[in-house]
């Protein structure tokens, strides 16, 4: 069952409604469920009914949520987000919008601010604290959403990354601030705790990523360029495009398309 923000949660927490709903589905035969996403940066806070794991305070919360979905017979994954550019200021508190490069968001129509590099190592870091958390609280795994324009599709994006520096530019680049991540969590949770990837097949935004870059995006995200442990690590595709997309109804697949 994959992620979805249910916009029940209370300042961050889990409520019994999350909890009766997620209990139910365990009941009725779901073998996984992803639950989320749940946002890790402590300072870019959704105050808008979303699910938090910035904080060692939404622990028992989380875990309380697990054991129920346990008890109920299925496993259970937190997917862990940051906005990005999608952040709405009215949604988190005030806070300027963060992206790998300046931009007008059309989603938003609010302008986000390029990340200093500084503050991409601790948006890494606060990615693998949400990981620690997840573990500690009793999630069987976590899933990074690098899909749907969020903050992680936005690096790998040639539409939204102008970057001239060591996260922008070429696909290793713009592939730097996933695998640091994947790198940051394996170095914060047990060895054999999994983490997968969502991908999206296409972003469906002028000059953004199609089939074959994504094809990219998902063995880089797999082996981590040969540089980490990659045995626990799965990159699945058919997250959602990007909220900007504009979506035909038919989309030729490479080597797939109908002769004539």
């Amino acid at each position: 069952m994959t992620a979805a923000n249910l916009g029940w949660c209370t300042d961050g927490c889990v409520t019994d409604q999350v909890v009766r709903f997620y209990e139910a589905r365990a009941r009725g035969g779901v073998g996984l469920i992803i639950v989320g996403a749940a946002g890790v940066d402590p300072v870019r806070k959704n105050q808008h009914r979303m699910m938090q794991i910035c904080d060692d305070a939404y622990i028992p919360g989380l875990k309380n949520l697990t054991d129920r979905v346990h008890g109920a017979g299925a496993k259970i994954f937190a997917q862990l987000m940051h906005a990005g550019a999608y952040a709405k200021q009215t949604e988190h508190d005030g806070e300027i919008a963060v992206a790998p490069s300046e931009w007008f968001c059309p989603f938003t129509r609010e302008k986000a601010i390029a990340l200093t590099v500084e503050e991409i190592r601790e948006i890494v870091r606060y990615f693998g604290q949400g990981a620690r958390r997840a573990e500690a609280a009793g999630f069987d795994g976590v899933e990074l959403i690098g899909s749907a324009g969020y903050l992680i599709a936005e690096f790998l994006s040639v539409a939204t990354n102008h970057r001239k520096d060591a996260y922008g530019g070429s696909l290793e680049n713009r592939m730097r601030f996933l695998t640091e991540i994947i790198a940051e969590i394996g170095s914060q949770v047990s060895p054999d705790f999994p983490v997968i990837v969502r991908l999206s097949g296409t972003d469906f935004v002028e000059g953004g990523n199609g089939p074959q870059g994504i094809r990219g995006h998902r063995t880089a995200a797999v082996t981590d360029g040969g540089r980490h442990r990659c045995d626990r690590r799965l990159a699945r595709i058919g997250g959602a495009p990007d909220h900007q997309q504009r979506a035909p109804r038919h989309v030729p697949v490479p080597g797939q398309e109908p002769e004539g």
